[in-house]
């Protein structure tokens, strides 16, 4: 008894020497990163960091003086071989450590994707700091110029467009792409990705589409209409609204999904045939037809309309995936892998999916068409 005794406070006195944060670095000793931009160079890199500057921020506790845009932060930028000496080289400009943990943006130039970002990001990947939920982002151009943008809504300029990218995502018109997500798809050999794609015009920053990516290179981009099947098939979201002709008579209406659910059929018989049948249900939310929509006979038509525009711009966008890009966005070779590993080990995806015939079909559901359609 005398021995456990012992034993149990040997542990106690030891536990009690390891307690505390002997290599603990406060937050005002560091220097918070909040956007990170890569770019090519004639070196080989360009790294851009966004750093707030806390004085100048309202809130903080040197009593900030509530001013916004490019005056409360600071970029840094520096060039390298590696991404790595570039990093090396703003450390040297920096008067604290830097600190990837508030890290919420990572701008990838649309050079850097057409060249291959495996080897680019392993670096980030790498990093302990670097949260996988950030949201990476590609920019049409060169990113750093995006870090330079001076948006009015909020007071950290990487804060609006992070909170761009992430409701978009939330309300379901933009892909749900994050960092882990971008690891994952360049790990796996049964998925292609896409990242959200930004471009900024006079000092405005906005959304234009996808980035699809094939292994780890960007070949080609998606409009914002192209988009919205893409969406609505790998990420099972809404996408955004689209605007459809009167059925049967001049003008248009515009209609907006509320709910998605598509379910994928695949039947490897004899060939390989895939099928995506996608039941929505939403809303109309602005109307330029004269037809009676209280009418259940012609709220059928406007059904059909949407179904057949939805259809059409989903034929388009597979032709474009399989023939063109050469590019399975829509994650049918993970199922393939999951359902089916035999017919999986026996083929190569790459050079089988411009080949597979893929179906897809929509029905349409329309619940709400406004009040003075009553």
């Amino acid at each position: 008894m005398s021995s456990l005794r012992c034993s149990i406070s040997a542990l106690l006195i030891v536990s009690l020497l390891l307690t505390g944060c002997w290599d603990r670095r406060e937050l005002d000793e560091r220097s918070l990163i909040t956007a990170v931009a890569l770019d090519t160079a004639p070196e080989g890199y360009k790294l851009s960091f966004m750093i707030p500057i806390p004085i100048k921020i309202a809130g903080s506790g040197g009593g900030g003086t509530g001013e916004g845009g490019q005056d409360v932060v600071q970029i840094f930028s520096s060039t390298g071989t590696t991404i790595s000496e570039a990093f090396g080289k703003i450390r040297r400009e920096v008067n604290q450590e830097p600190f990837f943990g508030y890290t919420v943006l990572l701008l990838l130039g649309e050079d850097v994707l057409q060249t291959g970002i495996e080897k680019d990001l392993d670096v980030f990947r790498r990093y302990p700091q670097m949260r996988r939920r950030l949201i990476p982002a590609v920019v049409k151009g060169r990113a750093d110029e995006v870090l330079h943008a001076n948006p009015k809504l909020e007071q950290i300029p990487s804060n609006y467009i992070y909170l761009l990218l992430d409701n978009g995502i939330r309300q379901g018109w933009m892909a749900d792409v994050t960092l882990g997500d971008l690891f994952a798809n360049l790990s796996d050999p049964s998925r292609n990705g896409v990242v959200n794609m930004l471009d900024i015009k006079n000092d405005v920053v906005r959304w234009i589409g996808l980035a699809v990516l094939k292994g780890d290179r960007m070949v080609g981009r998606l409009s914002d209409v192209e988009s919205v099947p893409a969406i609505q098939l790998r990420d099972q979201k809404a996408g955004n609204f689209i605007e459809v002709p009167c059925p049967g008579g001049k003008g248009s209406f515009v209609f907006r999904a509320l709910r998605v659910n598509p379910k994928v059929k695949i039947d490897n018989k004899e060939k390989i045939r895939i099928k995506s049948t996608v039941h929505v249900i939403g809303e109309i939310i602005e109307n330029g037809c004269k037809n009676n929509l209280s009418d259940q006979k012609e709220l059928v038509k406007f059904s059909s309309s949407v179904k057949k525009l939805y259809e059409q711009v989903a034929r388009n966008l597979l032709h474009k995936m399989q023939k063109e890009l050469k590019s399975d966005i829509f994650f049918y070779g993970e199922r393939i892998r999951a359902l089916h590993p035999q017919l999986w080990r026996e083929i190569d995806w790459k050079t089988t999916f411009p080949k597979v015939k893929v179906e897809v079909e929509y029905q349409v559901e329309i619940r709400r068409y406004g009040m003075e359609s009553r």
